[in-house]
């Protein structure tokens, strides 16, 4: 299993909060569509494992890598999404000064 190097020190709630707003995400649960959405203190020590198996039985490895991400989880009934601190940390350093 390896980790994705992502440095996500430099990235704060602000930052997350910012990030949906400016990707133009859905302020409703897409379960039940409750507003009731909230960004869990746990990031970004959540990590997701991605396993890519190959379709080939006759496949050597099993590809897995540990992806941190950003938790919004509806407070009404507990559906949650997944956002790649990648992809916040990107946005982050491309976004003018």
């Amino acid at each position: 299993m390896t980790t994705t190097p992502v440095d996500a020190s430099a990235i704060t709630t602000l930052d997350v909060r910012d990030f949906l707003i400016d990707k133009q995400t859905s302020e409703f649960c897409s379960a039940c569509g409750s507003d009731q959405l909230r960004l869990m203190d746990t990031w970004p020590d959540v990590m997701v494992s991605l396993r890519m198996d190959r379709l080939h039985t006759s496949a050597p490895k099993v590809k897995e890598e540990v992806l941190p991400v950003a938790v919004v989880a509806c407070q009404k009934c507990g559906c949650f999404r997944l956002h790649a601190v990648a992809a916040i940390v990107e946005w982050k350093r491309s976004r003018p000064r």
